[in-house]
């Protein structure tokens, strides 16, 4: 489907931007850039580093500087890309949402990144990073909706969406693009020649229903509804579909809801999917907690290696 209006353009940090050593804590805004057609649309990206993780968060921020759209809802498909210097693409996130008459600006939350995870393949010389960012415009007469939540959804419209996913006896219709952009093992699947990426057909197993709509949730819109009861499920999915943003989301939300119930299954989880920041705080968890799980058996089926790091935790305390 061809864009009513598309705008490009790159975002080098100088080198005093130095993220690697994390010498920046405060939020990083881009220059403003305009789309062709349409002006009064302006875009620019926003960085919003976290102080207790080696993560960003990445925003576009968009503005409608005469608020006078002639239609009352405008989509814009987003996706920005980390480059090394052959302007190679490492790294995607993508989003689609549409942007309401009645708005003067959105802040569209697109994801996390690490760029202590991509340092190797950067090769970055004296610490300069390239953020490639593309967003494609297309207006209400082109694109039907069906409203997801008050300001995302995903594109009812058939016609633009080119792979079924199988889950059970439900059939989801989805977009490659969005697949392939949020997830390595749908990038891989549709880039070679596997039965899938032919058929357009993808049979999705060991994973029910509600759980995978929550992971395509994500992909679509940034976001998860049912965190607190599905977190578990949530992240063993995105570890088999390699989504590191929503796994990192999941790990937060379980970090913060752990009880001597429930720490057991999280940090046996962790162990097996080697996700150690999650099962360190698992662990210290339960050293903090001893007494609770004393006498009770809780702890008889954990790893080996998890035993262990409790056992050291413990004699240090």
């Amino acid at each position: 489907m061809v864009a009513d209006d598309t705008m490009i353009f790159k975002w080098i940090f100088p080198n005093e931007y130095n993220f690697l050593n994390n010498k920046i804590h405060s939020d990083e805004e881009s220059q403003p850039c305009s789309m062709t057609k349409y002006p009064q649309f302006i875009c620019n990206l926003l960085l919003k580093k976290l102080k207790s993780f080696d993560i960003t968060h990445v925003y576009l921020c968009i503005y409608d500087r005469e608020h006078s759209s002639t239609d009352s809802i405008i989509n814009f498909f987003i996706c920005i890309s980390v480059l090394n210097p052959r302007n190679e693409k490492l790294f995607t996130l993508s989003r689609m949402i549409y942007f309401e008459k009645n708005k003067k600006n959105l802040d569209v939350y697109l994801g996390t990144l690490s760029i202590y995870n991509l340092k190797d393949d950067l090769n970055l010389q004296e610490n300069e990073l390239i953020l490639f960012c593309k967003v494609e415009m297309f207006l209400k007469a082109n694109i039907q909706h069906n409203q997801l939540q008050e300001d995302e959804c995903f594109i009812s419209e058939d016609k633009i969406k080119d792979v079924n996913l199988h889950v059970g006896n439900k059939t989801i219709h989805a977009h490659k693009s969005i697949l392939t952009s949020k997830s390595t093992v749908f990038n891989k699947m549709f880039a070679i020649d596997m039965k899938e990426s032919v058929t357009n057909d993808v049979n999705v197993t060991d994973i029910n229903y509600e759980v995978f709509v929550e992971v395509l949730r994500f992909m679509y819109t940034g976001k998860i509804e049912k965190s607190d009861e599905l977190a578990l499920e949530i992240l063993n999915a995105a570890h088999f579909y390699q989504i590191e943003d929503l796994m990192i989301v999941c790990e937060e939300v379980l970090s913060k809801n752990l009880d001597s119930d429930n720490v057991t299954d999280v940090v046996t989880l962790a162990d097996k999917l080697s996700r150690q920041g999650l099962k360190k705080t698992c662990i210290q968890f339960i050293s903090q907690h001893f007494q609770k799980f004393q006498g009770t058996g809780k702890l008889e089926g954990l790893p080996y290696s998890v035993l262990q790091k409790l056992v050291g935790t413990l004699q240090i305390s």
